[in-house]
C-alpha cells in the first residue's frame, strides 16, 4: 500500500499511572530510514499532556510525497520521554476514510504483536483499559 500523500485520522485513549501529571506526549509518523539508515519524521504531529485520567486524542495528518531513496512512512511513534511510571494506550485507530489500518488497536486479543519499544521501555497488555462512561 502506498502511504504517501494521503490524509489519515488517528484516535486513541491515553493516560498515565497514578501520581503522574502533565507528561508530554508527542505522536508522529516517521519512516524507517533512507538507504543510509537515517529515518525522517513528519513535521506535523500531535503534542498532548497526559495525566492519570483517560484522555481522547484525535489527530489528522497528511503524509508528504516520497523522495528519492526514502522508504514509506511506516512507523507510528508515541514519544513520551523519560520518567518512572506507566503510560496506558487503548482503542488506537488510524484510518484513511473508513478503512482501519491498525490491527488489534484495542489490544483485546491479549498480544503486543507488531508493537515495539526502545530506550528500555516495555509493552504489556493489561486487563480492560478505557471503558466508555
Amino acid at each position: 500500500m502506498t502511504l504517501t500523500n494521503k490524509t489519515y485520522k488517528l484516535t486513541c485513549w491515553i493516560k498515565a499511572s497514578a501520581g503522574l501529571n502533565n507528561i508530554n506526549c508527542a505522536i508522529f509518523i516517521q519512516n524507517s530510514g533512507q538507504s543510509n539508515g537515517n529515518g525522517q519524521l513528519m513535521h506535523n504531529n500531535a503534542i498532548t499532556q497526559i495525566n492519570q485520567n483517560w484522555k481522547l486524542v484525535e489527530f489528522e495528518f497528511t503524509t508528504p510525497n516520497q523522495q528519492n531513496n526514502v522508504r514509506e512512512w511506516d512507523r507510528l511513534t508515541f514519544n513520551i520521554g523519560h520518567f518512572e511510571g506507566s503510560i496506558y494506550i487503548d482503542n488506537l485507530s488510524v484510518k484513511i476514510g473508513s478503512e482501519e489500518l491498525i490491527d488489534n488497536g484495542d489490544f483485546e486479543d491479549g498480544t503486543t504483536n507488531n508493537w515495539a519499544t526502545n530506550g528500555g521501555a516495555t509493552v504489556e497488555v493489561v486487563p480492560e483499559g478505557y471503558v466508555a462512561q
